[in-house]
């Protein structure tokens, strides 16, 4: 039994991928509520300890109680196991992440009569495909679920227009906990100016536009050492060997690649660097960002410029000559202008480095979005 706090159940299908680390920030930012997890497959748990998991596969295989999760799932459409977790733990709430594991929750949620709200964050709903496999399943999840949750305007737009009924959508941003990413003054610029790149390597992210920048940057005497922290999924499809692409361009030794790095190594390399870039795009098959990247979020709030491009829910979060640069998509030669703006004018990269702070303190403090997420599930409580 869970005593004391209500229960939120979080449903995600697997948990955790390794860069979702916004999903765990959640959770374990829980004040008012107690939260565990309903899973089917779990992987990275070595970065994501803390809740409680509860998972199918947990059963003693062949036992009475796996026999009735399996046959029931089979035969009668029913989530036996999830179903006896939420009744011992006294579940008051079903929050899934992700459109398409919302409408897997559904079951459930029809089953164990708990408000459910969804969260959606970008592939779910910026991906064309993805969209037209679940538009029978989302229609059905809009009708059904109690509150959905967009990470800023441009997404409760696209909600609404999908479907969602308006009065269900709230704005709760990806936020994240100031303590965990401390402001800190951008190092002098001693002739070369030091860029960072971190994000999955695939389409949408706009590497390929930042090395290309790089490029420009080398062709014009501007001395820049770009560092790129990234992976490819087992679920994406890489746009192209960076690596090789770099060498094409003959900017090698210019750029180092880094693979994956723990949030940790990430805060540490925001510490020295003077300046972040995200240039997302749209892929070829207009699919485009979730929303916002956490990491642009994160870089401000430690005080490192950034730029971005006018897509999605960007221009939201980075205020265009305030807190870092907004460029046009696939524009290698904006991203070029703007980075030697800053070699030019090395005082704005604290000027710009304070305002981002203020901002992000503002309006994506963890503890004033949570809170936001707490009244969320006060409303769906009897």
């Amino acid at each position: 039994m869970s005593g004391g706090l209500p229960v939120v159940a979080v449903m995600r299908k697997t948990w955790l991928g390794r860069s979702e680390t916004w999903i765990h920030a959640e959770v374990r930012r829980a004040r008012r509520y107690r939260k565990i997890v309903l899973t089917t497959r779990t992987e990275n748990l070595d970065l994501f300890g803390g809740p409680r998991i509860y998972m199918p596969a947990d059963l003693p295989r062949g036992s009475i109680q796996w026999w009735q999760d399996r046959l029931g799932r089979w035969l009668l459409r029913r989530e036996a196991y999830f179903e006896d977790v939420v009744r011992r733990e006294n579940v008051a709430i079903l929050h899934a992440h992700f459109g398409y594991d919302a409408v897997w929750a559904l079951r459930l949620k029809m089953r164990a009569g708990c408000p459910l709200v969804t969260t959606f964050h970008g592939g779910d709903l910026y991906e064309p495909a993805t969209v037209r496999e679940f538009a029978g399943g989302y229609h059905r999840l809009f009708h059904l679920g109690e509150r959905f949750i967009a990470l800023g305007e441009n997404m409760r737009r696209a909600l609404v227009r999908l479907g969602c009924p308006e009065e269900k959508v709230r704005v709760i941003h990806l936020a994240v906990d100031l303590d965990e990413w401390p402001y800190v003054e951008r190092p002098p610029l001693e002739g070369v100016i030091r860029v960072l790149f971190c994000a999955r390597l695939i389409e949408i992210k706009g590497l390929r536009y930042v090395l290309e920048a790089m490029r420009l940057l080398a062709e014009r005497g501007v001395p820049a050492e770009l560092t790129v922290i990234g992976y490819t999924g087992p679920a994406d499809e890489p746009e192209m060997d960076h690596v090789a692409y770099a060498r094409e361009l003959g900017i090698a030794e210019r750029v180092r690649f880094l693979g994956y790095q723990p949030p940790q190594m990430v805060r540490e390399h925001l510490r020295r660097t003077h300046l972040f870039l995200q240039p997302s795009v749209t892929s070829r098959t207009g699919a485009i960002e979730g929303s916002h990247p956490t990491t642009l979020v994160e870089a401000q709030a430690m005080g490192c410029p950034v730029i971005g491009t006018w897509h999605s829910d960007i221009p939201e979060v980075v205020r265009d000559g305030e807190t870092g640069w907004l460029v046009e998509e696939k524009r290698p030669d904006q991203i070029a202008v703007r980075i030697r703006w800053f070699v030019e004018n090395p005082a704005a990269l604290q000027e710009f480095g304070r305002r981002a702070r203020r901002h992000i303190e503002a309006h994506y403090n963890a503890a004033i979005e949570n809170e936001k997420l707490e009244a969320l599930y006060d409303e769906l409580r009897p």
